[in-house]
């Protein structure tokens, strides 16, 4: 296929090489890189000319090699979700640069910055501009692909580029979509709504339809730990069964082997006490779940795993569901975040069914990541510590914690009662 041919980007033709050079998504890199899927190309710097030595090239080869051992565990030193994602942004950004002629690796700052502007200035799949966010990913994972191959890049222009962008985002009206917390009055609401459909009348509305106890027990299970643990969406689906001990009545240990802000897998133990209603006890939940399981015959592996719409467990015969790519039963992310809107779903359904209004807002605006704010935003309305709250949470930062803290001490203060109003 002819370079002038191909689709162009910003009207922006290659001046040369021709369509074979275009970088594959499964290529193998030249120089063994941090991320499945990344081609960085085997740029050297030239070795320094000593006269009267022979060999220096072949030496300088020899120390910038990499050994196949070496390469594998610089690869598996990122969380498989992060090499998945550079993987995705660095394609796209080296597509980009052969279609405009410039060089993906080490790239110039005005490369960076340009090809920032090229996406801001690009509709999505949907229509939509593009999120500032997003972009900000992008920059972060082309940053992280240059460092996993010994290259500095500059993006100071970049982020120019992507502050002008936000304030013309904003001035279009534009604001950060952010995820409801699930504090412990929401939970109540979601656990109550839950428990309630196992015994819901036949002529219930979709959304509130009569559930099995399994199922209800999922779902309860599922948001209470998490809340408690306030945990991510990758923490709780590979928390195994093994992690969960009871060294007493009321008491369990939960072991978080590794996390977004663990890396190294140093694990993190969590010790969850009983909690002051059955429904919303994280002990008593966690212990009744562990025991269905064994009453299915599943005695470890995951502890929360898939849940099919005839209601079979994952890793039981029959299941219907979709499984991860190594074939480990553990819930996705995707069906974490389908769990929290369908429980707010069947509340809404269930309290408009009896006459009341909808207690919650549209299910849209909920997802797993409000399990997690949640705590902090319960903490803070609670008047808990932020340092308390960024233990249990394994927050590195208090900045976060104190965004999430400080919303729900706003609900405590009760200013306007104070002033008279």
């Amino acid at each position: 296929m002819d370079a002038q041919h191909v689709a162009e980007v910003d009207g922006v033709v290659p001046s040369s090489g021709d369509a074979s050079m275009a970088p594959e998504a499964g290529e193998v890199p030249p120089v063994a890189a941090a991320l499945s899927g990344v081609v960085v190309p085997a740029h050297r710097p030239p070795a320094p000319s000593v006269p009267g030595e022979a060999g220096d090239e072949a030496q300088r080869e020899a120390d910038l090699s990499l050994s196949a051992g070496a390469a594998e565990r610089i690869e598996r030193a990122l969380a498989v979700s992060s090499r998945t994602a550079y993987a995705k942004h660095w394609r796209g950004f080296a597509r980009w640069c052969w279609l405009t002629g410039r060089t993906p690796m080490p790239a110039t700052a005005q490369t960076l910055a340009t090809y920032l502007d090229h996406l801001s200035r690009t509709p999505t799949g949907r229509g939509t501009p593009i999120a500032p966010g997003t972009l900000s990913n992008v920059l972060g994972a082309l940053q992280a692909v240059h460092k996993a191959a010994g290259q500095v890049a500059d993006v100071r222009l970049a982020r120019s580029v992507l502050k002008d962008y936000r304030r013309e985002r904003a001035a279009a009206g534009h604001r950060t979509r952010k995820s409801l917390p699930i504090t412990t009055d929401v939970l109540r609401t979601l656990v109550e709504a839950t428990l309630d459909a196992v015994a819901a009348p036949d002529t219930a509305p979709p959304d509130a339809r009569r559930i099995t106890p399994l199922r209800a027990l999922h779902t309860q299970v599922t948001l209470v730990l998490g809340l408690a643990l306030a945990a991510r969406s990758s923490e709780i689906a590979d928390l195994d069964i093994a992690d969960v001990a009871f060294p007493a009545p009321g008491r369990m240990i939960v072991t978080i082997g590794s996390s977004k802000t663990d890396q190294e897998g140093r694990g993190s133990d969590q010790s969850i006490q009983h909690g002051a209603h059955v429904e919303t006890c994280p002990v008593r939940l966690t212990q009744a779940w562990v025991d269905t399981l064994a009453a299915h015959g599943i005695t470890d592996g995951p502890l929360i795993r898939g849940l099919d719409r005839h209601g079979r467990l994952a890793g039981t015969p029959g299941y219907a569901g979709r499984l991860p790519a190594d074939g480990v039963p553990r819930i996705t992310n995707n069906a974490l975040n389908a769990l929290v809107r369908t429980a707010v779903a069947r509340a809404n359904a269930t309290a408009v069914a009896r006459g009341r209004t909808a207690p919650l807002a549209d299910p849209g605006q909920w997802s797993w990541h409000g399990v997690r704010a949640g705590l902090a935003t319960s903490g803070g309305e609670a008047n808990l510590p932020p340092t308390t709250i960024a233990e249990r949470g394994r927050w590195k930062s208090l900045i976060m914690v104190m965004q999430y803290w400080r919303d729900g001490a706003a609900w405590r203060r009760q200013i306007e009662a104070e002033i008279g109003l």
